[in-house]
């Protein structure tokens, strides 16, 4: 994994996958980024940026169909995650993102950012 450079206000690290095995080494090509974050050392998000022809279905094969929110979207609800497809028109087709996040570290990061929020709104 290489480190993403750090964004100014940002409470996640970032990290670049390198070297995708099994169906992310199959699909190379297609494959536009693998990007893992953390909070606090734990896993929070894995992302994935593909050709949507072909991160679509492998989407579907993984969580099943998924709930539609409108033609190019689809989430999958767990107890502890949830995953996210999105696919974006792009002049060649349509590129896919899907994101898995951890449902109790997204709520924590969200808590945290509206602190830093409002403490920089009382200065």
């Amino acid at each position: 994994m290489r480190p993403i450079p750090p964004t100014p206000g940002n409470l996640t690290k970032g990290y670049v996958l390198a070297g995708p095995t099994r169906w992310y080494g199959q699909h190379r090509a297609q494959i536009r980024g693998l990007h893992c974050y953390f909070l606090d050392s734990q896993f929070y998000r894995f992302r994935t940026v593909a050709d949507g022809a072909v991160l679509r279905p492998e989407s579907i094969e993984l969580f099943g169909p998924g709930q539609a929110q409108g033609p190019h979207r689809l989430v999958w609800e767990g107890y502890r995650a949830r995953a996210v497809y999105v696919e974006t028109p792009t002049p060649g087709g349509f590129e896919g993102q899907l994101d898995v996040v951890s449902k109790f570290l997204e709520d924590t990061l969200a808590a945290r950012q509206q602190a830093r929020l409002q403490a920089k709104n009382t200065r």
